[in-house]
């Protein structure tokens, strides 16, 4: 599965990934944000933790069901796969 970046300038290949990570980073006298990292590149930030985790959350599910589906797909002799092989990173 690919991962696009939150800026839309990077492509990561989450099976050759080893970690993907949340850091915090303060900003303005106090003010964080929560960056997504991916074998040390940042790829997402969001202004909450929670959302923040909800996005890694989102992105082992999906890879859950891409592989469940293709899984599924294999024994379609047609192999009938409507669901994309890829993940963006969502806004915050």
């Amino acid at each position: 599965m690919l991962i696009m970046s939150q800026d839309k300038r990077q492509i990561i290949n989450f099976n050759r990934t080893s970690m993907l990570w949340i850091d915090d980073n303060e900003i303005n006298k106090g003010n964080k944000n929560y960056e997504i990292y991916a074998d040390g590149e940042l790829i997402a930030t969001y202004q909450t933790e929670e959302k923040a985790e909800n996005v890694l959350q989102e992105i082992m599910e999906y890879y859950n069901q891409l592989k469940r589906n293709s899984v599924y797909a294999m024994g379609d002799d047609g192999f009938t796969f409507e669901e994309k092989f890829y993940y963006e990173m969502p806004e915050d």
